[in-house]
């Protein structure tokens, strides 16, 4: 893979998961400090990052929110 087309395929992830985190938070009506809390272990600062440094998120926060958001959505196709 060349170097661009690698550098715009890590931008769209980073993209996507700060849509993810933003839906989520927006879905089930949370601040950073709700998020944070609901993760467990770590801090309101941290959980701002999501969207600010995604770059930075730990993989099982990534996977947490992911599935957060699946089930939310679920939710609510299925109500």
């Amino acid at each position: 893979m060349k170097k661009e087309a690698y550098e715009n395929t890590v931008q769209n992830a980073q993209d996507e998961f700060v849509c993810q985190v933003l839906r989520l938070k927006k879905l089930k009506g949370w601040t950073n400090k709700d998020l944070a809390e609901h993760l467990g272990g770590i801090n309101v600062r941290t959980a701002e990052n999501l969207t600010m440094k995604p770059f930075s998120a730990r993989g099982r926060n990534i996977l947490m929110i992911q599935q957060w958001l699946r089930e939310e959505e679920r939710k609510r196709n299925e109500g």
